[in-house]
């Protein structure tokens, strides 16, 4: 089973039989491999990560700057920006390292993309606890 999206700006592509790297994320100039864990990782920690800024939107002012960041031993996402004109930057901090950002429409559809994904059901969340604890380290 497959799962493809893409527009101009992004791409988020998962199939299944491709091992280690079943995941291709990727922007406007860039594009880098995830492993199986490191997919299940960015999805959880996207999640999170969301709904972090939208509870942290609430308490600023208009055109107030925002940053939020998530992680854990394998990648770090950052949402930094205005309500309105906001980014979205992926680094792998575990054993190889990468980085490419999305900005906004660009990063709400990638957002949503994975949220996608991630309902799927395509990918199983063993070990989320684990992943819950990692997602903690996190700082606005």
């Amino acid at each position: 089973m497959n799962f493809w999206r893409e527009a101009e700006g992004w791409i988020v592509a998962w199939e299944s039989e491709r091992t280690p790297y079943c995941t291709l994320v990727g922007g406007r100039d860039w594009s880098f491999e995830l492993t199986l864990l490191e997919t299940r990782q960015l999805l959880h920690t996207a999640e999170w990560l969301q709904r972090q800024w939208q509870a942290s939107l609430r308490e600023l002012m208009d055109e107030e700057a925002l940053s939020c960041t998530a992680g854990n031993a394998a990648l770090e996402l950052e949402m930094s920006g205005t309500e309105h004109v906001w980014q979205l930057k992926l680094r792998l901090v575990g054993g190889r390292g990468a980085e490419g950002s999305w900005v906004s429409p660009d990063a709400a559809q990638v957002l949503a993309v994975l949220a996608e994904l991630g309902g799927t059901g395509l990918l199983s969340f063993e070990g989320q606890e684990t992943m819950n604890q990692d997602a903690q380290r996190v700082s606005t």
